[in-house]
């Protein structure tokens, strides 16, 4: 679940600038627009986000809790959130798309780890459930 909610992340840092650069959306905005799109549906984070903001006026406030609650992420991948919702609409459309930039990097660097842990961890998995499968077996003979 890491590994897909990181690439849903790397999305939404994708969708965030384009729409920062073209459209030039407030932060609200942008976060409803975003929240919208059908390739970030199972994203958790947007979910939890979208309900924040309807009890929260502030979105600093809401993105903080969201990020606390969001699941499969380790605290890296959370700084990186965190990272993004601290600096999202203090600076000029430049300065925000290099922001969104560069924790899109980041998030990429944490994706190629957390795809390496499960290729890793995936393998070994597979070999433990196959000696499962085999020792049940004899013990049935």
């Amino acid at each position: 679940m890491r590994v897909v909610q990181l690439r849903k992340l790397i999305t939404m840092l994708d969708e965030m600038s384009v729409l920062i650069q073209f459209r030039a959306l407030k932060t609200k905005e942008l976060i409803k627009e975003i929240s919208e799109h059908d390739c970030l549906g199972s994203f958790i984070f947007l979910d939890i986000l979208s309900e924040c903001l309807e009890f929260e006026s502030d979105i600093n406030i809401g993105w903080k809790t969201a990020v606390k609650q969001t699941a499969f992420l380790n605290s890296s991948d959370k700084d990186i959130m965190l990272s993004v919702g601290d600096q999202i609409g203090t600076t000029d459309i430049n300065g925000q798309i290099s922001m969104l930039e560069l924790n899109k990097n980041l998030a990429e660097r944490n994706l190629y780890q957390a795809e390496e842990e499960y290729r890793i961890k995936g393998k070994m998995l597979r070999t433990v459930w196959c000696l499962c499968g085999l020792a049940a077996g004899i013990m049935i003979l």
